[in-house]
């Protein structure tokens, strides 16, 4: 199943079931940060997000302490992009071995993010995330 985003020029790809709050973020997220960000580095855009999941009934990590945001629907694995040529960035292989241009992009994209969703786990933040990055619209510290 896939999404189309950013006015239907980006198709999200990956099972999708996540809330509204979500799509609109990860929508604003893909105009106002990833798009600008390809362009400047690679001169074409965005054409696919790649999606690890999103819905999924399970506690985080699948560690039994609490339930994930991916459990509301709240939140998005993103594996890498898909630029017009058809070339891939992934957070797997690029985030530490890329190029420079790919490493610059991906970090963008990244601290791009975490001006619009409430927790953004890339590659670094633990040993689950190793190769993708995590984000969602979690109310952290509400009661």
């Amino acid at each position: 199943a896939g999404r189309a985003l950013a006015g239907g020029t980006v198709a999200l790809v990956g099972t999708q079931t996540i809330g509204c709050p979500m799509t609109a973020a990860l929508d604003q997220w893909v105009t106002d940060v990833v798009q600008p960000a390809a362009l400047a580095r690679f001169g074409q855009p965005v054409t696919e997000v790649k999606s690890m999941g999103s819905y999924s009934c399970r506690s985080m990590n699948n560690q039994g302490v609490r339930i994930s945001e991916h459990g509301f629907g709240n939140a998005i694995d993103i594996g890498g992009f898909v630029l017009l040529d058809g070339r891939e960035i992934t957070f797997v292989r690029d985030w530490t071995r890329g190029g420079e241009r790919d490493k610059a992009f991906l970090r963008e994209v990244q601290a791009g993010a975490c001006g619009i969703f409430t927790t953004v786990l890339a590659p670094g933040s633990d040993s689950f995330h190793y190769n993708h990055m995590h984000i969602d619209l979690a109310a952290h510290g509400a009661a």
